[in-house]
């Protein structure tokens, strides 16, 4: 739930009333949102996003990276 994902779940449940006309309160946003959270943390664990690199002997790998996703 993306309105969990914004702010503190009290103010979650804010958004849901202004926007959605959606009465909540912020323990089931947390529950929503935890619950979306493990689900989509096993479907990352169990499919494999791209087939392993064969690299031939000889052949060269380069390798780029910016660095904005690892804790630097």
């Amino acid at each position: 739930m993306y309105i969990g994902q914004l702010d503190c779940y009290e103010r979650g449940s804010e958004i849901a009333n202004m926007l959605l006309n959606i009465k909540t309160n912020d323990t089931a946003i947390y529950r929503i949102t935890d619950k979306i959270g493990e689900l989509s943390l096993k479907i990352t664990e169990e499919e494999e996003f791209r087939d392993p690199i064969q690299i031939i002997e000889g052949e060269h790998l380069y390798v780029q990276s910016d660095g904005s996703m690892l804790l630097t």
